[in-house]
């Protein structure tokens, strides 16, 4: 996350002439950026520290974090891996595809097993797996110019897979908290709203971007270009804030009873 701190960030065009706008020169617009994006550094970190540090005893919880800080490295940085002669190795050249693509996949497995990290939904595994080859195929990129590059795809195209695959996330979680008791539905309810509304933020953003390209930066793809600018990554706090709620009200603190009863009926979906 750091090379958002460095001197050679650009800005959107929007940005750049709003700065100008309040009198602000190219130094002390660098300047507030670096203060604004070690903010998000210091309170996303923290958070998701909070989450692991809470949810210590529990698996689920600590993939959570795990799965949180994977996407932070995978996508607020965009810088190899390792530099000089070291990417002349295969396996480090692979590294950063490799680390935003198990950022992106755990992302959906987190969502359909909360709470209790099992699949209780009989279409959840295959769906995974589908998100897990096409995650490779995104960021690992083994056929180059052929039509499995998801990297020629027509951007719009890139986006419907990312709100399906995230959107099927998010109603496994709808579903888990309708068979759930009250108490459950309760510490959920924190996770799905603040999930939901930071995919909705993103796709506005990216939405805005397309009608608008002056609000993002020029040869950034998506879904680089929402989080390689400071600003654009507040929405992204929303998921581990959620989280922390979540656990205030006792998630993964249930008892396995409690859980029984919220997969009753599941295997009918």
């Amino acid at each position: 996350m750091t090379p958002l701190l460095g001197d050679l960030v650009s800005f959107p065009k929007a940005a750049t002439e709003l700065h100008y706008a309040f009198g602000l020169g190219f130094q002390a617009a660098h300047i507030l950026h670096r203060w604004i994006v070690l903010g998000v550094i210091l309170v996303y970190c923290g958070l998701t520290s909070l989450v692991f540090w809470r949810g210590s005893q529990n698996g689920t919880a600590r993939l959570a974090a795990v799965t949180l800080l994977l996407f932070a490295a995978g996508f607020f940085g965009r810088q190899p891996a390792l530099a000089g002669d070291m990417q002349a190795f295969p396996l480090v050249g692979l590294l950063p595809g490799l680390v935003q693509a198990a950022g992106l996949s755990l992302m959906l497995v987190l969502l359909v097993t909360l709470p209790d990290g099992r699949f209780a939904l009989r279409w959840a595994r295959p769906m995974v797996v589908a998100w897990c080859g096409w995650s490779l195929l995104w960021f690992v990129n083994p056929q180059p110019g052929t039509p499995l590059d998801v990297s020629t795809w027509p951007e719009p195209m890139v986006a419907w897979v990312l709100a399906v695959g995230l959107g099927s996330g998010l109603l496994a979680v709808a579903l888990r908290m309708r068979r759930s008791p009250v108490q459950a539905r309760r510490q959920l309810r924190p996770v799905l709203l603040g999930f939901a509304t930071a995919w909705l933020l993103f796709g506005l953003l990216w939405l805005a971007s397309t009608q608008m390209p002056d609000l993002r930066l020029r040869g950034v793809e998506l879904p680089q270009a929402l989080l390689a600018f400071g600003p654009y990554l507040l929405p992204w706090l929303l998921l581990p804030l959620s989280l922390v709620v979540a656990m205030r009200r006792g998630l993964w603190n249930a008892s396995a009873d409690a859980l029984r009863l919220g997969d009753l009926h599941a295997t009918d979906c």
